[in-house]
């Protein structure tokens, strides 16, 4: 997964977040691949080691229905500011209800758990 960003004020994209969290780790070669000089108009090179992977898991027991979930591990929760994603993002409740059918502080940051997402790629690859 990864994840760039866009700087409103001077059009400068920058890249955010890249993350390796798939079952088997990224070959050098595939790692690379994203690291080839492109074009004005392609999305900023990752260069090989800024390629972030969470620290394996053990096994854990799994919960049964009805039972809470365990908290995400450390390394494999992926947390978006809502301030980076929502453009023109209202600063205060006010304002907003021109905009949104909530205050601004209603939305909270996107988090993608992304050993859960890992877990529904598994399940689609049985």
């Amino acid at each position: 997964m990864v994840v760039w960003e866009k700087n409103h004020t001077t059009g400068v994209v920058t890249l955010r977040e890249a993350f390796d969290f798939g079952t088997k780790e990224l070959g050098t070669a595939a790692k690379n691949a994203w690291n080839k000089p492109g074009t004005v108009n392609m999305l900023p090179r990752i260069p090989v080691g800024l390629w972030q992977r969470p620290m394996p898991l053990q096994p854990q027991p799994v919960p049964h229905p009805g039972q809470p979930q365990p908290p995400t591990p450390p390394g494999w929760l992926l947390v978006l500011p809502k301030d980076a994603l929502l453009y023109r993002m209202p600063a205060t409740a006010a304002t907003a209800a021109q905009y949104l059918t909530a205050p601004a502080y209603d939305f909270p940051d996107l988090s993608i758990d992304l050993k859960a997402y890992q877990g529904e790629i598994d399940d689609i690859l049985e």
